[in-house]
């Protein structure tokens, strides 16, 4: 497993074996910096993902700096960890909402917001088509687990890259996933995701403060 930073303290998890670790917490307190994961995410074995309460004794966990689209450095990292293609798995943890690409849209919500030059208020669009496309490029199978606190105040946003995405921007999200994707969804309810889906999906989400679906090429 392999942990990439995508911009500055952002990072998504890389791995090439069926046991993907969530939410870690560092021991700082340890010489060693042992790694524990909260929970896992593993492969059962069929087209599904089983979210299980187990902790992993034997994790290795290498750190690389590269942007999520520098594809020159991502490759030298691929081939100094002996992988040919791509990942089996990529695990994007309650950063989906940072990897924000696009012009300012918080005028949109403000009218009376100004971008500034530190960027501290300005929220950049978030552009599905590309961050989802690149994202499959890195691995066979594309796990997101995401919160969901529209009304809330992102403390980890850095410039204009945060803000929670609000119920408007996840309807086209998961739009776009349907059409271009098979996606499966484990929270808040398991059901396969198409067009017809995607309603239940929002109505749904309005009574939970979390997401979890993985998306595959079809």
């Amino acid at each position: 497993m392999l942990q990439t930073d995508v911009a500055n303290d952002i990072s998504i998890f890389l791995g090439t074996k069926q046991l993907i670790v969530e939410n870690p917490i560092w021991k700082a307190e340890n010489a060693d910096a042992t790694f524990t994961p909260t929970f896992t995410v593993r492969n059962d074995g069929t087209s599904n993902i089983a979210l299980v309460a187990v902790f992993v004794n034997e994790t290795e966990i290498n750190f690389y700096n590269c942007s999520l689209f520098d594809d020159e450095k991502f490759r030298r990292i691929l081939g100094k960890e002996g992988i040919e293609d791509k990942c089996d798995f990529v695990l994007v943890s309650k950063t989906l909402h940072h990897l924000r690409t696009g012009r300012c849209i918080a005028k949109g919500r403000d009218q009376k917001h100004e971008c500034q030059e530190d960027e501290e208020c300005c929220i950049y669009k978030f552009e599905e088509q590309e961050i989802f496309k690149r994202l499959s490029e890195l691995g066979k199978r594309v796990i997101v687990y995401e919160c969901f606190h529209p009304h809330d105040k992102d403390d980890d946003k850095i410039r204009g890259r945060g803000g929670y995405f609000t119920i408007k921007e996840w309807r086209r999200i998961f739009s776009h996933l349907s059409e271009n994707y098979r996606v499966e969804f484990i929270e808040p309810l398991r059901c396969h995701l198409d067009q017809k889906e995607v309603d239940k999906v929002i109505a749904k989400l309005r009574q939970v403060d979390c997401v979890c679906f993985y998306l595959e090429m079809k």
